[in-house]
């Protein structure tokens, strides 16, 4: 979308650059399949309001790597591995153990099974109506 000269920069000097797609927008039920195949989501932020690419992927029993700021350590719990954004041998050691390590890949999945139970619409819609009806007071 915007600021994205690093990253085209990056993917032209990589040597496999022509193993890296950007696949742009996706349908809904394209990109839950995508992420449901994925080995794992790493998604790594440096400020997020929520993380719902986080979720999406515990929705979608995919193993999680993020961020260890912002809202994203709240939202993954102990379901994902939590790594410095700044730190690129934090998040190749992550990557690595879920190459390798079939056991975590497998544990994350179960924590993430529990830890997405937290969210749903529709206690974000009750608990909004409840702040409204406090607040209306």
């Amino acid at each position: 979308a915007w600021q994205v000269r690093e990253i085209t920069a990056a993917h032209a000097a990589s040597t496999y650059w022509d193993d890296i797609l950007f696949l742009g927008y996706l349908p809904e039920e394209m990109a839950a399949q995508l992420m449901a195949s994925a080995l794992a989501l790493t998604y790594l932020s440096f400020f997020e309001g929520f993380g719902l690419p986080v979720l999406e992927a515990l929705c979608t029993n995919t193993p999680v790597i993020t961020s260890n700021t912002s809202s994203l350590p709240e939202v993954a719990g102990d379901a994902a591995l939590l790594v410095d954004p700044d730190q690129v041998e934090d998040i190749a050691g992550a990557m690595l153990r879920i190459w390798s390590e079939p056991d975590l890949r497998e544990d994350l999945v179960k924590k993430g099974q529990i830890q997405r139970q937290q969210f749903s619409w529709d206690k974000a819609a009750t608990d909004i109506y409840t702040i409204l009806q406090a607040v209306k007071k």
